[in-house]
């Protein structure tokens, strides 16, 4: 029966450093040979391997590594068929001048030749320069037929640094034009312009580059709120003054205003200004201290530098004496009962009786009628088509109780504006507080929705992502039992990729939290 030996083996660098025991063989697996081994020569001794025994055969009979030089040569130089250069080829060569060629071409010789100093041959270069003569030229050409010449060429290139006459600044031809001519044009385009705006680029920064600088000043100023006055789209603040007045100081107060419909004053009115056109301080004092429209007792002086319903009173006083016969129908200069009405197209006193008729009716003829100026409950409605202590009443606002307090206080309706809210655009934060989602407590395999939120609750479960997201939808999703580590679950990437990849997430961090954002085709979800 035939036995299987099997050697122990290696590759060629295991057994550079492997000694093996005295006799031992081993096979080379790189080279396909033995190793014969003596226990301790490092890489043992390898027998030939097939490729060797190929070079061996190659080897002809009685072929011997010790041959001299001269041994060799002899027998190649022998060889019919070696192709080699031998010493008498050396000396056919030695005999051949420097340089010589049996097969230079045309070219070369013609380059040989018109090389040579004393060969007097018509080069190409001749050849050039008469080509570039023109036909019917002659050395011997007048100055007359010379310029003649030149004026009539259509083109004329001037070399080195001719010159000519500089023409007038207001010279608009045809002329050739001097660099002189050309510095005093820019000069006067400049006309002694600062430094910083002398330059085209210079100017164009200043005006920012902008190629449409009129187009954009208009319709900035466009958006500005003409001297005349007119009406503003959003709020105005100010920590300064409107009109000379500090706004923040007056007071908007719903609370502590007098409503257009009327109401009870709680304190004293006070202006330096005009009350519905008329200048209260110097209109008078106290209504308790006037004398009524239709008449009352004075309780004391009348005095004026003027007349009196027509009449200079100073000349009145030589005229009526305390013995005239009518003075029981006159009223005394010490004062006294009126019995009857005081009427006057002038002023009394200084006031215009018949522009205060327009003012004060037949409602407000008594002092108990009148508002004092220490102030009191109104009874009526104030209308003005003015200011009111420097207030617009009527554009300041209507009821108090329609006013939120400055103290704050509940709304009762909505706030709209097309402005911002204390430095906020409501309108677009609104928007982005629409889109926020309600976390959502999810046990259970479901096909998530644009900007929903899902706190996943159990492990082994599928979160699909939407199917046809657009740019920019987005989904958050959240570990919430604290095990995904090792209770896994998954994110469908519902045909799109996931971070450029065509493969689903498997979620495994605990209580981790991402939001998956749409971006393109081929990013897919972005996390």
């Amino acid at each position: 029966m035939s036995k299987l030996l099997q050697l122990r083996g290696g590759t060629t660098s295991e057994h550079s450093t492997f000694t093996g025991a005295l006799r031992e063989v081993t096979v080379d697996t790189t080279k396909d040979t033995l190793v014969v081994h003596d226990g301790s020569t490092a890489g043992g001794f390898a027998m030939p391997s097939s490729a060797d025994k190929t070079k061996l055969d190659t080897i002809e009979a009685s072929a011997t590594a010790d041959q001299t030089d001269a041994e060799i040569r002899a027998a190649v130089e022998a060889a019919t068929d070696s192709n080699v250069f031998t010493d008498a080829d050396h000396s056919k060569l030695n005999a051949i001048e420097a340089s010589a060629t049996a097969d230079q071409s045309n070219a070369e010789i013609r380059t040989a030749v018109e090389a040579a100093t004393d060969s007097n041959v018509f080069t190409d270069a001749d050849h050039t320069k008469l080509n570039a003569i023109e036909a019917s030229a002659t050395a011997d050409q007048s100055d007359a037929e010379i310029k003649t010449a030149v004026e009539s060429a259509t083109s004329i290139a001037l070399g080195g640094s001719p010159t000519t006459t500089t023409q007038a600044a207001s010279d608009n031809s045809t002329k050739i034009s001097t660099t002189a001519y050309a510095d005093a044009a820019i000069a006067a385009l400049v006309d002694s312009s600062p430094a910083a705006l002398n330059t085209l680029n210079e100017l164009a920064a200043a005006l920012g580059d902008d190629a449409n600088y009129a187009t954009t000043t208009a319709t900035a100023i466009g958006t500005k709120m003409p001297l005349a006055g007119g009406a503003f789209t959003g709020a105005v603040t100010t920590n300064s003054t409107i009109d000379g007045r500090d706004v923040a100081a007056d007071g908007v107060l719903a609370t502590n205003a007098l409503p257009k419909s009327g109401g009870a004053m709680t304190g004293a009115i006070t202006t330096n200004s005009t009350f519905d056109g008329r200048d209260v301080a110097a209109d008078g004092v106290l209504a308790t201290n006037a004398l009524p429209k239709s008449g009352g007792a004075m309780t004391g002086a009348i005095t004026t530098n003027s007349t009196f319903d027509g009449v200079d009173i100073a000349t009145r006083d030589a005229i009526l004496t305390s013995t005239t016969t009518t003075a029981g129908a006159a009223l005394p200069k010490a004062g006294g009962a009126m019995t009857g009405a005081i009427t006057t197209n002038s002023t009394f006193d200084g006031v215009d009786i018949a522009t205060r008729d327009g003012i004060l009716t037949s409602t407000t003829t008594t002092a108990g009628a009148a508002l004092p100026k220490a102030g009191g409950a109104m009874t009526g409605a104030i209308t003005t088509n003015s200011t009111f202590d420097g207030r617009d009443v009527a554009a300041d606002g209507a009821k108090a109780v329609a006013a939120l307090p400055k103290t704050g206080g509940a709304m009762t309706g909505a706030i709209t504006t097309n402005s911002t809210f204390d430095g906020r655009d409501v309108a677009t934060d609104g928007t982005k507080l629409d889109n926020v989602s309600t976390p959502t407590v999810t046990g259970s395999s479901v096909t998530a929705a644009n900007a929903s939120h899902h706190v996943v609750s159990a492990g082994g479960i599928t979160i699909t992502l939407p199917a046809n997201p657009s740019a920019g939808n987005y989904v958050i999703i959240k570990d919430g039992t604290g095990v995904a580590e090792t209770t896994t679950f998954t994110v469908g990437r519902n045909g799109k990729n996931i971070a450029s990849a065509a493969s689903d997430l498997v979620f495994d961090k605990n209580f981790a939290q991402i939001t998956m954002t749409y971006v393109n085709s081929s990013i897919g979800w972005s996390i």
